[in-house]
């Protein structure tokens, strides 16, 4: 209860002494001083948190066309007093944003040896934030997955703990279209009030998107990581409330889904498994073939052989087995058969007739 009387006491005090000075009013109010239901109107725009989106003009507050972070933190500082001197109409930020800061990709959980994608198990994309010299009152910042092939089921945004309410009172994250197929968008955002913002010099990996498990049936495909916008107002921008950034990134990074990390398929024989046959038990039984295989992971998968017999039949096995410990089978069966009647040695001797 006291904080919020304290807030109000400072909204009120400013919508007293600097009518007038700020350019628009978000709520459509008919009250041009800028007060909380501003505040509240527009951080439900930005982070979609309304039942139905607000219609902010795209005009912004801030001198840079369209709403963004810089018009939320722009505000926050007007109303709480962060500046030394709210931002008056013809005092906008100069634009184009500078650059200032980066997010990189730190690592990759559930890379292969080789640098793929493995099959079966959830990929983990760790994001690394560096801020530069300036303390930012806000940042959003999106990151779009996608594949052209690939389908990989979800897409699930997250922190690791290092980045969030500890630096901003509001802190968001957005996910669009997030089932894995063609493009998934993730959105971190937030802006400060109370809280510090984010520190100058900060340097730690901040965001993590998981996506997966990829199926097998996926291997050979390419799956990217990207920055992006992100819907209704997610520019990729940060702020601190008097100019506007653009923080570099070091994508895209692309990787392909590696069928041999784990390798599930098995060998084929490059020679054609043979016809089970029979034959008469006077002919002679052919020879074994000689069978061979291909991999797509092993460059020399190892070809057995065993015969066995039972009775009539005789069992031929061929196993193909890659270093994996996949293997196909091949089996062939020759049966000895006797359909030939027996022949008398001797000839029959010619039949005889009486007197």
């Amino acid at each position: 209860m006291r904080r919020l009387i304290v807030i109000t006491c400072a909204v009120l005090c400013l919508a007293g002494t600097v009518q007038g000075q700020i350019c628009g009013d978000i709520d459509n109010s008919g009250s041009l001083p800028i007060d909380i239901a501003d505040l509240v109107w527009l951080d439900d725009y930005m982070f979609n948190q309304g039942p139905e989106l607000p219609d902010v003009p795209a005009a912004n507050m801030a001198g840079c066309a369209g709403v963004n972070i810089h018009d939320l933190v722009y505000m926050s500082n007007y109303m709480f007093h962060e500046g030394p001197e709210p931002i008056a109409c013809d005092d906008h930020s100069p634009c184009p944003p500078a650059a200032s800061g980066s997010i990189s990709l730190s690592h990759v959980d559930g890379l292969s040896a080789s640098g793929g994608l493995e099959i079966g198990t959830p990929i983990t994309f760790y994001l690394r934030l560096v801020n530069g010299e300036t303390t930012m009152g806000g940042i959003t910042n999106g990151f779009r997955v996608y594949s052209e092939t690939a389908q990989w089921g979800t897409t699930v945004g997250a922190t690791t703990g290092t980045l969030g309410g500890a630096q901003f009172d509001r802190f968001s994250i957005n996910g669009i279209s997030l089932d894995g197929t063609g493009a998934d968008t993730v959105g971190f955002g937030g802006y400060r009030i109370n809280t510090p913002g984010l520190p100058a010099g900060f340097d730690d990996t901040t965001y993590t998107i998981q996506i997966g498990p990829i199926d097998f049936v996926y291997d050979g495909s390419i799956i990217c990581l990207d920055s992006s916008y992100y819907p209704p107002a997610g520019e990729w921008l940060w702020s601190d409330g008097y100019d506007l950034y653009a923080p570099t990134w070091d994508g895209p990074h692309c990787f392909t889904v590696d069928p041999c990390n784990p390798d599930l398929t098995a060998p084929t024989f490059t020679t054609a498994c043979p016809d089970d046959i029979s034959i008469e038990c006077d002919a002679e039984v052919p020879a074994p073939v000689d069978m061979t295989a291909t991999d797509n992971c092993d460059p020399a998968p190892v070809v057995t052989f065993k015969e066995s017999t039972v009775g009539d039949v005789i069992t031929r096995t061929w196993t193909a087995t890659d270093a994996s410990g996949n293997n196909t089978v091949c089996e062939q069966t020759i049966t000895i058969e006797d359909t030939a009647p027996p022949q008398f040695v001797e000839e029959c001797p010619a039949d005889l007739a009486g007197c």
